[in-house]
């Protein structure tokens, strides 16, 4: 219900799902789905991922011209590695493909957690998508012009204001430290215990208490990254820049 559904999460968690074939045995018909489902996510990640490892590339063989020889000075990474290719940001964007895609394909390998996996990943996505409405709202242009009478209509900083506060914040909110932390974790952690007995008795002996870290570790990173990103939310600089620009027009 958190994620306009109808199901109970402990439904993830249903003992069917479990058998011989552990990685492909299923309770229902939705498995094709979900796959589907699973692969755009990974590809999305992945296609991320590599955008990121270019943009270091292109950034070295900038860095190596022949106009920046002379930059003998310059620090390096590793002896070769010019320290301005691993910016912060592209460092941490391309850990953060590559943790999901490991976790994708963890979460993937059994049909509950495929899942539970396949709401948070929903629900993170629900709240990006508002993410890039704000992003629409920052770079549109400064003025409008209406279709019918073709008037120009200037922007105002004031929707970008509206829509981070009223919308945007509320729904990261709402996805990232709601449905994720006590829906989508709180199965993961309480709700899947007699899976993870039941998943232990089929393979060795205390693997469910490596999968039970396993979903800790995810939850906290997660979590923290979450946090992270709430914060860049709210200060967020185009922002910062469109209200100052609107207290400046009203003085």
């Amino acid at each position: 219900p958190a994620v306009g559904g109808h199901g109970n999460t402990k439904n993830c968690w249903d003992l069917g799902s479990v058998g011989a074939t552990v990685m492909d045995s299923d309770f229902d018909q939705r498995n094709a789905v979900l796959r589907r489902y699973y692969l755009l996510q990974a590809s999305y990640h992945f296609h991320s991922a590599a955008f990121h490892v270019l943009t270091s590339l292109l950034l070295w063989f900038v860095s190596k011209s022949s106009k920046n020889k002379d930059d003998a000075s310059s620090p390096t990474f590793l002896g070769f590695i010019p320290t301005g290719m691993l910016t912060i940001n592209n460092v941490q964007s391309f850990f953060q493909h590559c943790f999901s895609i490991a976790t994708i394909i963890v979460t993937y390998c059994f049909s509950s957690t495929r899942r539970l996996g396949a709401i948070a990943m929903f629900t993170f996505d629900a709240s990006s998508l508002f993410l890039h409405l704000l992003q629409l709202g920052i770079n549109a242009p400064k003025q409008q012009i209406e279709s019918s009478s073709r008037r120009i209509i200037p922007t105002s900083p004031t929707s970008v204001r509206v829509l981070h506060r009223l919308i945007v914040v509320p729904a990261f909110c709402y996805a990232r430290f709601y449905v994720f932390p006590f829906v989508v974790a709180y199965s993961a952690l309480e709700e899947s215990q007699d899976w993870l007995r039941q998943l232990e008795n089929m393979l060795i002996p205390g693997t469910a208490h490596y999968i039970h870290g396993f979903f800790v570790v995810a939850f906290l990173l997660f979590l923290l990254m979450n946090f992270i990103y709430f914060w860049r939310l709210l200060h967020h600089p185009h922002v910062m820049e469109a209200l100052t620009r609107q207290k400046r027009d009203e003085d």
